[in-house]
């Protein structure tokens, strides 16, 4: 048996090896490391009912022969869990799309592909994914992992009467509801939405049609409140001729909000980016507020380059997107003398390549935005690649009457050319703590390479305090891009690497961080 081979018979016939862990504790937080999950594909499902959920996927597959796969399941700390039989794929011509909790069982969405000849059409570069003529769910029991009877179709484009590209699957921050969005080709009019009441098993499904906007739209982003109120960011788009005339003072970017209840109402906001006063929208950032209305963040830059940041624009919007309380803030200047060690610049250019990352809601329905330096620096050598550069965080704490409560600095820098996965930030919100996780590979300490570091920023105003996480080894790069919340104070990032052992090309372990 060759040496793939073997790893292949180990990684198949041993599933319960990821569940060993390494424990540090260190003040403030206890941290848990499983194993390494010997699968070139892993996707973390997040935590549900006490425990965490994983799938692996033995390869990457195409549309003749999608891979196979098994589910994970276990208790925080990974001191116990379960594995799954491995699955076979769901059929030929299937494409796996996302997994979610939906009325307390595991469901995995996948298109399928009837025809040989539709595998063509599937492919669609505009859109970044594939075209999906139809769409199933299969449920998987929570407990015991095994599947539910037989998949269900949630949407088939002969009875729907329009093509979807892709689906975003949201939760509610209780986990008491869960919405999914079908989303329309490019040059279509219509989107699906369905609505699930996890608790109660009540569904809503609906298909809107938005043909008398005259104008087509790129879907970015959805949220959904306890309450089941979904959320939309919607993007006219630019990419593809309008199929009406537009004004000669066209906008440079519109945006349109949408806001929809499992009772069937809807309500619209409509978003346009200046045409002069030096002001430029970036891309728009939504979130949901403790109270169900909807909060979003739009930076705005001096020129259409989107470099040079003047500050950031936050509506607060109700569920019917009519009472709109606008605040605007602007980076201190008390920050210039730390700007200087990142980059040189000309006045009115200071902050330049910040962007917002993510707005975090506190339970007092007050808010922190948190903003970040973002560069690609050139080659150092010819034909070398580019290299990713994230540097300094703005984290913005603002009061549940939309005024600017504190704003504080956070120092760190990190610089490669091939691990992107392994940068940006994440926080996560334990009451009115906010806790701001990030790499670092600037702030030189005896490992002197990657840091996980956290700055933890109280509502009260004070200094944050920031402490080292654990170290990121050359070989392990924890991904903060992605935090997955527990229930309190538990939270976990993925550690990945990459490495050749036959068809695995990255591997991925589970870094546990409780809180205190």
């Amino acid at each position: 048996m060759s040496a793939n081979a073997n790893h292949h018979y180990h990684r198949t016939f041993l599933p319960f090896c990821f569940l060993f862990f390494s424990l540090f504790s260190f003040a403030g937080i206890d941290i848990k490391t499983s194993s390494v999950i010997e699968y070139p594909g892993v996707e973390v499902l997040g935590y549900h009912n006490g425990n965490w959920y994983a799938i692996g996927f033995e390869l990457p597959g195409n549309l003749n022969k999608p891979p196979r796969f098994q589910l994970f399941r276990y208790a925080a700390g990974f001191k116990t869990g379960k594995t799954s039989v491995t699955y076979n794929s769901f059929g030929e011509k299937t494409y796996y799309i996302r997994a979610a909790f939906v009325q307390n069982k595991v469901s995995l969405f996948y298109a399928v592909c009837e025809k040989r000849v539709d595998a063509e059409f599937m492919l669609e570069q505009r859109e970044g994914h594939k075209l999906l003529p139809v769409i199933m769910r299969q449920d998987f029991d929570a407990t015991t992992l095994e599947s539910l009877g037989l998949p269900e179709m949630i949407y088939d484009e002969k009875d729907e009467y329009f093509t979807a590209s892709g689906i975003d699957v949201v939760e509610s921050d209780d986990q008491s509801k869960v919405a999914i969005v079908i989303k329309p080709y490019y040059k279509q009019f219509k989107y699906k939405v369905i609505i699930v009441d996890n608790k109660t098993g009540s569904t809503f499904k609906a298909t809107y049609d938005f043909k008398w906007r005259k104008e087509y739209l790129q879907f970015m982003q959805a949220r959904l409140s306890n309450e089941g109120q979904l959320y939309l960011c919607t993007k006219v788009r630019t990419d593809v001729l309008s199929i009406h005339t537009p004004p000669k003072n066209k906008p440079q970017n519109t945006f349109y909000f949408f806001s929809l209840s499992s009772r069937g109402d809807t309500a619209s906001y409509q978003l346009s980016s200046p045409i002069s006063n030096g002001q430029y929208l970036g891309e728009p950032t939504l979130e949901v507020l403790k109270d169900g209305g909807a909060i979003v963040a739009f930076d705005f830059y001096n020129d259409a380059r989107w470099k040079a940041w003047q500050g950031t624009t936050v509506l607060r919007l109700d569920r019917e997107l009519k009472s709109v309380t606008r605040s605007n803030f602007s980076p201190d200047s008390k920050f210039l003398p730390q700007v200087t060690a990142y980059h040189p610049f000309k006045k009115g250019a200071e902050y330049t390549n910040l962007t917002t990352r993510q707005i975090l809601p506190l339970s007092d329905n007050g808010f922190l935005i948190l903003t970040e330096y973002a560069d690609t620096l050139p080659p150092i050598e010819a034909g070398a690649p580019s290299r990713l550069e994230f540097g300094y965080m703005i984290a913005t704490l603002v009061n549940q009457n939309m005024q600017v409560a504190a704003q504080h600095f956070i120092a760190k820098k990190q610089v490669s050319a091939t691990v992107d996965y392994a940068f940006s930030c994440r926080a996560y919100a334990l009451g009115t703590q906010a806790y701001v996780f990030y790499n670092a590979d600037w702030l030189a300490d005896e490992e002197n390479n990657m840091n996980l570091f956290y700055t933890r920023v109280a509502p009260d105003g004070s200094e944050p305090l920031t402490q080292k996480v654990v170290n990121t080894s050359n070989e392990f790069y924890t991904r903060v891009a992605q935090l997955y919340a527990g229930q309190g104070n538990h939270v976990m990032f993925r550690e990945e690497k990459q490495v050749d052992f036959g068809d695995i090309t990255r591997q991925v372990k589970l870094l546990e961080i409780t809180l205190k």
